[in-house]
């Protein structure tokens, strides 16, 4: 069984660089539609294969961690197991 700390850490990883692509997306979208030289036109066809790819990461990211999550009942539990062999 994978221990719970190892399992948020993956989870703060993970959604940590969700967030950073996230927050790249505005900023790349505010400084298409503020410039003031050259085409203000945000692609369509990038914008949205860009959002797309976020949106299957996001739902991606929430299936994979969907039972690994540290709250489930083994970890909430975890004090009423008895080891079958001790050390």
């Amino acid at each position: 069984m994978v221990d719970s700390k190892m399992v948020l850490y993956g989870q703060t990883l993970a959604y940590t660089f969700y967030c950073i692509a996230i927050l790249l997306l505005m900023g790349w979208f505010a400084l298409k539609i503020t410039r003031k030289t050259g085409s203000n036109v945000v692609k369509p066809a990038l914008f949205y294969s860009f959002v797309g790819f976020l949106v299957v990461l996001g739902v991606s990211l929430h299936i994979i961690t969907y039972n690994t999550i540290p709250w489930s009942p083994v970890d909430l539990n975890r004090s009423d197991y008895t080891p079958d062999m001790k050390n």
